[in-house]
């Protein structure tokens, strides 16, 4: 994320930090950066756009650190405001929004949102960010019950991840992703690998609940 929120360029750095921050998975750090902007107290009435620049990352802030919390309301306060088109949020607007309506199984409106955010990703030239819209698609087309789309999505989010520093975790889970899409379509042997190999890259990074979460997988694919 590299918003700019014209006379706020100080927060906009601070905020897009903490989004990086996200999208690494990395909530040690997301959360010293949470606290540092919580210590700002902040006027938000008096710029609508920050506030709901605030509020879009603090819905994605919950994702990251308890995605089972999210609830029917947790897009209430964001759904406020008014977004055109052509505001500097739009594509986060319509790409959390399609998160929120994943994790709510809400998947016609997932859908729709989706098809929003790709319209206007069209004009962001930054490939960290493809990478998650491409990871979020997988996980999307996962439950939807399409795992030739999941594996698709993820092996090209995989792919950008791949090429930068600190996103291990990331290229971890997508390969979670991939083993789970496996599984669906029977072959086995492909997800047993992809989950050991996304165990081998997350206890690198000692990430031990997104470790349980994948050996977990692996024992349903061993009782399968």
């Amino acid at each position: 994320m590299n918003v700019q929120l014209q006379g706020n360029e100080q927060i906009t750095k601070l905020f897009n930090d903490w989004y990086l921050a996200m999208l690494k998975q990395d909530v040690s750090q997301a959360t010293n950066l949470k606290h540092e902007i919580e210590e700002k107290e902040l006027n938000f009435e008096e710029d609508e756009n920050l506030a709901l620049y605030y509020s879009l990352l603090d819905f994605r802030y919950k994702v990251l650190v308890d995605s089972l919390s999210i609830s029917k309301d947790c897009f209430d306060k964001i759904d406020s405001y008014l977004i055109s088109s052509n505001h500097p949020l739009a594509y986060y607007y319509h790409f959390f929004k399609g998160i929120y309506a994943t994790l709510t199984t809400d998947f016609n409106l997932a859908s729709e949102h989706y098809e929003q955010a790709k319209l206007l990703l069209v004009n962001n030239t930054d490939n960290l960010e493809h990478a998650e819209f491409y990871y979020r698609m997988a996980i999307f087309h996962y439950h939807f019950y399409q795992p030739i789309e999941s594996i698709e999505y993820a092996t090209k989010a995989k792919a950008i991840f791949d090429k930068h520093t600190g996103y291990e975790v990331k290229v971890g889970l997508c390969k979670n992703t991939l083993g789970a899409s496996f599984v669906y379509l029977k072959q086995y042997e492909q997800a047993e690998e992809q989950y050991n190999s996304a165990i081998h890259l997350l206890q690198k990074s000692n990430e031990k609940e997104l470790i349980l979460s994948v050996r977990n997988n692996l024992g349903w694919l061993y009782a399968s």
